[in-house]
């Protein structure tokens, strides 16, 4: 959920191009500043179901997350 908005923060307001990889096991962030991020349909994150390990809801055939898309 932070990926996005911070990568964007970083990039525009002041000037350091930022790459967020997130851990979804440990639910920790790799952050390589100077480095732009890619497209995000290309990354693994984007194709990353919601928490389908963690949640007893979730499917892990589920679509990706809806909300990685704003």
């Amino acid at each position: 959920m932070c990926k996005l908005p911070t990568q964007r923060f970083f990039t525009e307001d002041f000037g350091i191009p930022l790459t967020m990889t997130p851990n979804f096991e440990d639910f920790s962030c790799e952050m390589v500043f100077g480095q732009p991020p890619p497209p995000l349909d290309t990354e693994a994150a984007y194709h990353q179901p919601c928490l389908a390990n963690h949640c007893s809801l979730a499917s892990p055939e589920a679509q990706p997350c809806p909300k990685v898309r704003h």
